[in-house]
């Protein structure tokens, strides 16, 4: 079963706002990085990206971000891979997909 989350912002402090915008914008940084590591190696499929540990080095996300932004990405290389005219993806939204680690 899967469950989505909508979390609202309205009264969240501008210290935090800014905190939360740099976490997303890095995660979408991470997610852009495991497309082009993931495409241009051609390593899309299975269900998981392996050794995610190597990448820890290049952000200040904790191994769990690491881990969802891989398989986020694998998910987005996997879908574009089907299509006919198959062109290298471009995470473009600020969407982060959590998994059950984080609550």
């Amino acid at each position: 079963m899967i469950r989505k989350s909508t979390l609202n912002l309205n009264f969240s402090n501008t210290g935090k706002l800014e905190i939360l915008d740099e976490l997303i914008i890095e995660y979408n940084r991470m997610v852009n990085y495991f497309v082009d590591y993931l495409w241009d190696n051609n390593l899309v499929y299975g269900k998981f990206v392996r050794n995610t540990n190597n990448f820890n080095s290049l952000t200040f996300l904790s191994s769990a971000f690491v881990q969802c932004a891989s398989k986020q990405a694998l998910q987005i290389c996997k879908t574009q891979d089907k299509k006919k005219n198959k062109t290298k993806p471009k995470f473009k939204k600020f969407v982060m997909e959590l998994d059950s680690r984080f609550f």
